[in-house]
C-alpha cells in the first residue's frame, strides 16, 4: 500500500504529517513524577558527590602535615566511591530524564505514533492487519481489585507492537485505536472470511451470513441469547436452554477484538458470506 511506502522512506517528521491532525496524547503514567524524580535525584546525587568530595580532599590536605600519606590513603576510596559511581550515576539518572521526557503515544486522525526513548514508531490505521486487546482482571475474596489492559497490534511492514498497561487513560487509548482500527480491518479481512482455508479467528470458528460454527457446533445468530467472555473462554449462550453453548479458550483466539466488533453489530453481519 502507498502508506506503507511511505512508513520505509519517510523521515519520522514527514510521516508524522501524513498521520492528520493530532487529535490526543496519552503520556506514560506519572511522567511528570518520573522526570522531577529522576532531575532532581540526578542533580543532588552530582551535587552531593563534588561537594563531599571536595571536602574530603581539603580536610585530607590539611591533616596531611600531621599524618602524612596514611590519611591520604585512607579517604581516597570514598573520594573514588563518589567520583567514579555516585558522579555517574546522577548524570545517567539526568540523561535518562531527558531521553524519555517525552515517552507516549500520539493518536492522529489517520493513525498513532508511539515514543520509546529516542526512538519514534508510526502506523496507519490501514496497515494494521491484527489487533488484540487483553483485559487482565486480579481478583481478591471475590471482587475485582485491579485490572490492565494490553494490546497487542501486528502489521506486514512492522515489528509487532505491544502495549502494555503504562499509559494514563489506558482505557480511553484501547478503545480509540478499536474504533479507528476495526471497521477498516473487518473491511481489509472481510473477502478472506469467505476462504474457509484461511484462519482468522481460530482454525475451528467460522462465520457466515447465517450464523457461527465451532468445531462443527453451528448457533444461528438469532438463537444466541449471550456473550460472554470471563473464565478464559469466550461462550455463546443459547436462547433455547436445550441449546448446546459454544465455548472458546480466550488464548486460542486471534483477533478477538474484531470478532466481537463483528458479533455485536447485525449490520456488519449482513455483509458476511452465505454458505
Amino acid at each position: 500500500m502507498g502508506n506503507n511506502h511511505l512508513e520505509n522512506t519517510q523521515p519520522i517528521a514527514e510521516l508524522q504529517k501524513n498521520l492528520g491532525k493530532s487529535v490526543k496524547v496519552f503520556p506514560i503514567r506519572n511522567r511528570n513524577v518520573k522526570r522531577l524524580l529522576a532531575l532532581i535525584g540526578g542533580i543532588l546525587l552530582i551535587l552531593s558527590s563534588i561537594v563531599i568530595a571536595v571536602f574530603l580532599s581539603i580536610r585530607a590536605w590539611q591533616a596531611f602535615n600531621s599524618h602524612g600519606w596514611a590519611i591520604i590513603l585512607s579517604i581516597t576510596p570514598f573520594i573514588l566511591l563518589l567520583i567514579l559511581i555516585i558522579l555517574p550515576l546522577g548524570i545517567l539518572l539526568i540523561f535518562w530524564a531527558k531521553r524519555h521526557w517525552n515517552d507516549g503515544i500520539t493518536v492522529y486522525e489517520q493513525g498513532f505514533s508511539q515514543k520509546l526513548n529516542k526512538n519514534t514508531e508510526a502506523w496507519f490505521w490501514t496497515e494494521v492487519d491484527q489487533l488484540d486487546t487483553r483485559i487482565i482482571r486480579s481478583v481478591f475474596g471475590g471482587s475485582e481489585v485491579n485490572s490492565r489492559v494490553e494490546i497487542s497490534i501486528q502489521a506486514q511492514n512492522h515489528p509487532a507492537m505491544n502495549i502494555s498497561h503504562k499509559y494514563e487513560n489506558m482505557a480511553e487509548l484501547t478503545q480509540m485505536i478499536r474504533n479507528n482500527t476495526l471497521p477498516v480491518l473487518f473491511q481489509k479481512l472481510l473477502p478472506l472470511l469467505a476462504d474457509k482455508e484461511q484462519t482468522i479467528f481460530h482454525k475451528n470458528l467460522e462465520l457466515d451470513f447465517g450464523g457461527i460454527t465451532f468445531n462443527q457446533n453451528q448457533l444461528n445468530w438469532h438463537d444466541i441469547d449471550s456473550v460472554e467472555t470471563q473464565r478464559g473462554n469466550l461462550t455463546f449462550k443459547a436462547k433455547n436452554k436445550n441449546g448446546v453453548p459454544i465455548k472458546i479458550p480466550l488464548h486460542q483466539i486471534k483477533n478477538l477484538d474484531l470478532l466481537l466488533f463483528i458479533i455485536h453489530n447485525p449490520d456488519l453481519r449482513k455483509n458476511l458470506p452465505t454458505k
